[in-house]
This record gives C-alpha cells, structure tokens and sequence, in this order.
C-alpha cells in the first residue's frame, strides 16, 4: 500500500522512499502492533541512528587516506544539492556563509512530509 500511493514519485524521489522513509514506517506501524507506541519509535529511531554512525566511521576512515578530506567538501556540496535536490521533494535554501562554510536550511523535506 505504501509503495501504491508514491508510486507517481519522481525516481529521485523513490531512492529516499525506498531506502528509508517507507521500510521505516512499514516497521514503525508493525511494531507499534506489538508493543506501546513510543517504545516503537525509539526501537526504529535507534535502528536509523545506527546506520547513521556506520555511515560515520565509513567516512572518518576514508579521511585517513592522505589528501582525501581536500576533495570532501566539493564532492558533498556536489552529492548533496543531487540526493537531496528539489527532484527529490526537498527543497534547500543555501545561504551565503563565506570562508569556506556552506550552510543550507531545508525548507521541505520528504521525509517529514512522508511520515506526517
């Protein structure tokens, strides 16, 4: 059901839907079955927290191959504004920082809007 009702989503859009958004609700409404409500929400919180630090220490360890961190902040402003670009459903607002720092406020995100 959930995949019938975004199946008009864009492509850019169906990568964050079917790699995250929808398997998390999908375990979020089956556990929420078995167990209280907020326990729930913390069990698959921790599940995303988790990926979120293997990312991490996937990452920190790339940063040890020398003059790798030069290349990382124009590939993740490059990667970013693609993942996570309006074709996506998001909808970033870049602000002007200078000195090298790159700051975004996202003014739409699927993820909310999708769980909502």
């Amino acid at each position: 059901m959930l995949l019938a009702e975004n199946a008009d989503a864009s492509k850019e859009k169906q990568y964050h839907l079917k790699r995250q958004i929808l398997p998390g609700i999908a375990a979020y409404e089956t556990l929420q079955r078995v167990m209280p409500k907020e326990e729930a929400l913390q069990t698959v919180h921790g599940y995303v927290e988790r990926l979120a630090r293997t990312s991490h220490k996937q990452l920190a360890a790339l940063l040890h191959i020398p003059g790798l961190y030069r290349l990382v902040p124009g590939v993740f402003v490059k990667s970013t504004r693609s993942v996570f670009g309006p074709a996506a459903g998001f909808a970033p607002k870049e602000l002007q920082a200078g000195n090298g720092i790159w700051r975004v406020d996202m003014m739409k995100c699927p993820y909310h809007d999708t769980c909502v």
